[in-house]
């Protein structure tokens, strides 16, 4: 197997398209396969074509009944200007009001009226709208009744779903600390006996059942992921292995982190620790400055210390003492501080609490760290305990211990345990985190954060590389495309442009230029523009730059965005199609040298099977990043050699250096694949472990590069590429992590193009609209960039009767006449993301992520009203690929990474 693997690896590294230039790129030959494990064929229980044949059947009696008064109203307005009796005129004008507004009593004054419509042949005309009135009426009340038994058949099918499929129960207790006891008594009666409190819990069950059988947002616990590899000797398109499923889980690292912290400034720990001062100490004007990252466990939940914080506390005699004599040591112990301290004639207990201050403030750090990219944060948390030998005079710290080694048992059986054993096993660890936090006197914290869970997969997929090869070239094609929305590219030249000015061609340690901070230089290039690269991403720009690289990316986006909008005009076009020769005109026109230009991506893509088209869900940034947490459980996977090969042409030889830092946030636990790590300002000690080597950010310096015009790092003299390598969003880290990683990184598109035109719109609309639809984008008719989209404004299903039938009606009328699919993904209008800016998903973009609504459900109509509620206006989104017909299939995605090297 060793031989065929290196001949596909040989292939996959090579590719060759006929026809096209020849284009430089490396495909991961393994890709993840994200794989819902509930059927869709419950979610199909939530759709009833019978109620919009109802619906379709009154509309139509709606129509006609419209055209008989119509048609009443011109005749009688004839024969009233002929009667001249006022009496019988009168009458007749009333029968007329009451037809036109469909008032009951129409029908009585019909009979009243009688007579007289018989002698002028109004009376026909009269009975048939009287007709079709009463059997609109009781197709109407038919809808209803349907409406109401459809409702309770899907309440039923709900509640058979997740009795049926235990991993949808088993799920409920990561949703929120109290659901579970709702569960229960939503569970424990029969469908037909719930009351208003067990009917409340539909919505979330109905939102938790379409993700798991939709996905249309990452639930690790219900998604599983397994490995795939491109092969070009399976006679197949795609082959599957069989393999076991599993879950792996951990306790959140951040919660791990911040108990770690209290447990290091313990009286009884801290005596037996050593530190280092921090790194960023320096002496000015008579005051010491630092900087920290800070921890909001309140606002920043997810993660820990990267909130970038500057203190400044006024020069004092004692901590001057203390800096002076003992600065040149890289470690010291507490025993050292204390002999100075004793020197200065401070006493033992005034000693700890004054270096308990200043370690807790950062001015000193405490050596010890925990192993945090491990995965077994918890092992080596209470292994450190031990070493530390302060159990036995500790009682509080003997009582956390007690409670940490509980937790480390109920974790080794979880992933093993029913959903009953689940929730008790659950419920235990969660009382006995308490108890700890209680103990320490730390915050109260949020208990669905507290256990993290990966769902896997042994199955593996076998896909012919030769039947992929033209996607390859496709996703290859718009990977440089987003060179022209590249904002990254543009900070870099923003850089490079600053670094020119300031230092020339000269060589500058960022540790130190005279007394110039450089690190602070380039902090304020970047803030100066940042906001402004970022906010114009997807919109037109006036090439107004005195970076002219800038300008021709500005003037080449321009013209793309040009491009989608005059296509967007055409009323009658269903997509608009871009081809690869209209973005390689685009980038032939950018003169920059970006034939070196580095770009590695993964996306997120699905099938779709008919037409054979890929639709591009997500782009996410390269070089494994968004992988390796699953290699890392996954374990071996690296040490394929096609793999390896990969790791050693594309991180190896660039000399790429990872900021090997979690930030406490479990999605950012991955296995090392770069040979260096760089100690960063502000940072605690690193885990060193498994490196060649790790390099302070004081080994750093940056140089002009003339032929990019943009920045080159060495590391001792090494020229390096520093990336933050974990799957994070890169504006949550340390603004110095994020610099440094800003150098070496390229752009990714967190939103797709078709953003453009939404976004041109809503800065351009007075908000009048009633429906705006944006057509689905396609690259040369086979990858589709974004899916077929209606803007809706809120107010026309809002407050318009006080009957929800009639809205509901009226709904269904209003996306038909606009030619909306019954069955969409709702996105809502949402505000800007919270300070924290923990909301990553909601920060990039106008709107949440989607949720299924099928518009012939009643469950799912009742859940599209309570999602809508204070949105100006919503999105819904094509279903594409679709699920028709595939009812025991399961929704799946790849993630696929490419590395490609010359834009143009």
């Amino acid at each position: 197997m060793t031989k065929t693997i290196r001949k596909e690896t040989v292939d996959l590294f090579q590719p060759s398209f006929h026809g096209a230039e020849q284009m430089r790129f490396d495909k991961l030959p393994v890709f993840l396969v994200r794989k819902n494990n509930i059927p869709i064929r419950y979610i199909q229980k939530f759709s009833s074509p019978e109620l919009y044949r109802k619906i379709q059947i009154h509309q139509e009696s709606q129509n006609k009944l419209k055209g008989y008064i119509d048609h009443f109203i011109k005749n009688i307005e004839v024969v009233i200007k002929e009667v001249h009796d006022n009496q019988e005129r009168k009458k007749l004008i009333n029968l007329k009001r009451d037809i036109y507004n469909l008032r009951p009593r129409f029908i009585n004054n019909i009979h009243k009226n009688k007579e007289v419509l018989l002698q002028t042949s109004l009376y026909d005309q009269a009975e048939a709208i009287q007709q079709e009135y009463e059997f609109c009426h009781s197709l109407l009340e038919e809808i209803r009744e349907y409406f109401e038994d459809k409702k309770q058949a899907e309440r039923s099918a709900l509640y058979e779903a997740f009795s049926k499929e235990y991993t949808l129960m088993n799920t409920l207790k990561f949703i929120q600390p109290t659901i579970m006891e709702k569960a229960r008594s939503y569970f424990d009666l029969p469908v037909e006996k719930h009351g208003v409190k067990q009917r409340k819990l539909d919505y979330t069950l109905i939102k938790l059942l379409t993700r798991a059988t939709l996905k249309t947002s990452p639930f690790s616990t219900l998604t599983k992921v397994g490995l795939g590899e491109f092969s070009d000797r399976s006679p197949m398109y795609k082959e599957i292995s069989e393999g076991r499923q599993y879950t792996v889980t951990n306790l959140n690292i951040t919660y791990m982190l911040r108990l770690f912290e209290r447990v290091l400034l313990r009286p009884s720990v801290i005596k037996k620790l050593s530190f280092r001062f921090n790194e960023t100490l320096t002496v000015l004007e008579n005051h010491f400055y630092w900087t920290t990252l800070a921890d909001y466990p309140q606002k920043r939940k997810k993660i820990y210390r990267t909130a970038d914080t500057l203190i400044k506390i006024k020069y004092n005699p004692l901590m001057g003492s203390i800096h002076e004599r003992l600065k040149n040591q890289e470690i010291v112990s507490y025993g050292e501080l204390e002999s100075v301290f004793a020197e200065l004639g401070i006493n033992k207990q005034q000693t700890l609490q004054y270096i308990t201050k200043l370690a807790s403030n950062d001015f000193i750090q405490p050596a010890r760290m925990l192993k945090e990219q491990s995965n077994h944060v918890l092992a080596d948390f209470l292994k450190q305990i031990v070493e530390l030998e302060v159990i036995e005079e500790d009682e509080t710290l003997f009582k956390v211990y007690q409670a940490l080694s509980q937790i480390k048992n109920e974790l080794e059986t979880f992933d093993q345990l029913d959903v009953k054993q689940s929730y008790i096993s659950y419920q235990k660890v969660n009382q006995l985190f308490k108890d700890i936090s209680a103990e320490l006197q730390m915050p109260p914290l949020d208990e669905k954060l507290l256990i993290y869970q990966d769902f896997l997969s042994e199955e593996k997929q076998y896909l012919n590389q030769e039947e992929w090869a033209e996607r390859d070239h496709q996703l290859v094609t718009f990977q440089h495309l987003t060179v022209l929305f590249d904002a990254v590219l543009r900070l870099q030249y923003i850089l490079g442009k600053c670094v020119f000015e300031k230092y020339g061609d000269m060589r500058v340690s960022l540790k130190s230029n005279g007394q110039e901070d450089v690190i602070e230089e380039l902090l304020n290039a970047i803030l100066e523009h940042a906001g402004e690269i970022w906010g114009s991403q997807f919109t037109e720009t006036v090439p107004s730059s005195d970076i002219e690289e800038i300008n021709e990316l500005d003037h080449a986006k321009n013209r793309f965005i040009q491009y989608l909008k005059k296509h967007a005009i055409e009323e009658d076009q269903e997509g608009i199609n871009i081809s690869n020769g209209f973005i390689q005109e685009l980038l032939e026109g950018i003169s920059a040298d970006l034939s070196d230009y580095v770009q590695s991506n993964s996306f997120f893509i699905q099938e779709e099977g008919q037409k054979g088209q890929i639709v591009i869900n997500n782009m996410y940034g390269g070089y494994l990043s968004y992988f390796l947490r699953f290699f890392y459980n996954m374990e071996g996977i690296l040490d394929f050699p096609q793999v390896s090969q990969y790791v050693k042409k594309n991180v190896h030889s660039r000399n790429i250096i990872d900021i090997y830092k979690s930030y406490g946030f479990n999605a950012n636990v991955r296995p090392k694949i770069t040979e260096y790590s760089i100690d960063v300002p502000n940072s605690r000690v690193s885990d060193v472990e498994g490196f060649a080597g790790i390099f302070s950010w004081k080994d750093l310096e940056i140089q002009y590069n003339q032929k990019t015009k943009k920045v080159d790092i060495f590391a001792k003299g090494q020229q390096v590429n520093i990336l933050f390598l974990g799957s994070l969003m890169t504006r949550l880290i340390p603004s110095i992590s994020a610099m440094l990683h800003a150098f070496s990184a390229n752009g990714v598109l967190f939103r797709d193009v078709g953003s453009i035109l939404l976004d041109d719109f809503l800065i351009n609309t007075d908000g009048s609209f009633t429906v705006k639809t944006f057509p689905r984008i396609t690259l040369e008719e086979s990858t589709v960039l974004s899916r077929k989209s209606w803007l809706v404004n809120t107010n026309v299903i809002v407050n318009h009767s006080d009957d929800d039938m009639e809205n509901y009606l009226n709904f269904i009328k209003l996306i038909d006449h606009y030619q909306i699919p019954h069955r969409v993904f709702l996105r809502k209008k949402i505000g800007q993301a919270d300070e924290s800016g923990e909301n990553e998903e909601n920060a990039d973009g106008a709107f949440e992520k989607p949720q299924y609504i099928d518009f012939t459900s009643p469950l799912l109509w009742n859940l599209f009203k309570k999602e809508i509620e204070g949105s100006p206006y919503f999105l819904l989104t094509e279903v594409f690929p679709d699920f028709k017909d595939k009812e025991n299939e399961f929704v799946e995605e790849y993630l696929v990474e490419y590395t490609s090297k010359g834009v143009n």
